[in-house]
């Protein structure tokens, strides 16, 4: 990535990281040895002129190396602009933050592709529905899985979380209705 576009991080080349064998990275995986390297750097510099689609695998892999920090600074430019600008790669982002159960950075970009009609799909509110859950917003989960039902009406999982936020909820008869449907 450095050769090709220009990025590049803060600290310094770890030669433990650069000096890997294939065999080496084939038996232990190059990600064991680029978390400390990772952990170490703050500043992500990134081309102006860098294409959306290689910014966001750089977001998904420092997600998945748990470089956090790192992947908030390739992120921002992203939030700023909606899902017509990188339609399918939110989804790729999202995907990351919720394999490592980051609920709320998944949750900014599943919330502007629950608002956008054309990327709204039943995958997008299952996993927006998820992520409200898990941050605790039950109003908010309530009505992704209503709209879930709207689009699929037999989607048991889907009923079945339904009813449960609903009972949570005090609302014990309508979660029996959602549940006898």
């Amino acid at each position: 990535m450095t050769n090709y576009y220009g990025i590049g991080l803060d600290a310094e080349p770890d030669p433990r990281v650069t000096e890997l064998t294939d065999e080496q990275v084939l038996k232990e995986g190059v990600a064991l040895h680029l978390k400390p390297h990772l952990a170490k750097c703050t500043t992500v510099v990134i081309p102006e002129y860098t294409p959306v689609d290689i910014r966001t695998k750089l977001i998904v892999a420092f997600v998945h190396l748990e470089a956090y920090a790192l992947a908030d600074i390739v992120v921002q430019p992203l939030i700023t602009g909606g899902p017509q600008d990188v339609d399918d790669l939110y989804v790729d982002i999202y995907e990351a933050y919720m394999a490592k159960k980051m609920y709320k950075n998944a949750l900014v970009f599943l919330e502007k592709l629950a608002a956008d009609h054309r990327y709204c799909t039943t995958k997008v509110l299952l996993s927006y529905a998820e992520c409200l859950l898990q941050c605790g917003d039950m109003r908010g989960a309530e009505t992704a899985y209503k709209r879930v039902l709207e689009q699929l009406p037999d989607h048991v999982d889907a009923r079945l979380s339904l009813s449960r936020i609903l009972n949570e909820l005090g609302e014990t008869g309508e979660a029996l209705d959602f549940i006898t449907q």
